[in-house]
């Protein structure tokens, strides 16, 4: 396949998948804004927000350096899929300890601890999960991501 046209279907991908996910995410605010009402909505924004600086320990730029490299040469691929999803695991692991032990001194309601618990483990699953995405990117293959990222979406709000 011609650079040109791979490029045309890899963008063409990314604007469908794009488009996609901004509708679903704008249902999914709408229905999250109405089922919780104020309180809740403010619970469900901090717990999201604070959980959100955790998964920035998970990653520490592993991503972008999976990404980087595989895209040179892609027979490193395996090696620093293992290595990368191996440190990532152990990184996840080591952040929702400190996210467990922060939340828990800090007095905040057991409501409040539960939400964040469960949005956290969940930011971190899918901060490993990010690898394979990035694995698509790398072998510029543009397509999987937008599916895998419309169904992801698309399933949000379903169960919302």
């Amino acid at each position: 396949m011609s650079v040109v046209k791979r490029i045309a279907l890899n963008t063409g991908w990314l604007v469908i998948s794009d488009f996609a996910s901004k509708i679903c995410l704008f249902l999914i605010s709408i229905l999250i804004a109405r089922n919780l009402g104020e309180v809740e909505l403010g619970r469900y924004s901090f717990a999201v927000t604070f959980s959100y600086f955790f998964t920035i320990i998970a990653d520490m730029g592993l991503s972008g350096l999976l990404l980087r490299d595989v895209s040179k040469d892609r027979s490193i691929t395996k090696k620093y899929f293992n290595n990368i999803l191996s440190i990532k695991l152990m990184l996840s692991i080591l952040s929702f300890l400190l996210l467990f032990i922060l939340i828990n001194l800090m007095g905040y309601p057991t409501k409040t601890k539960y939400i964040i618990y469960i949005i956290g483990l969940s930011s971190l699953l899918n901060s490993v999960a990010y690898i394979v995405r990035f694995l698509f990117e790398a072998y510029q293959d543009m397509k999987f991501e937008a599916i895998l990222n419309i169904i992801e979406k698309v399933f949000l709000a379903v169960l919302c």
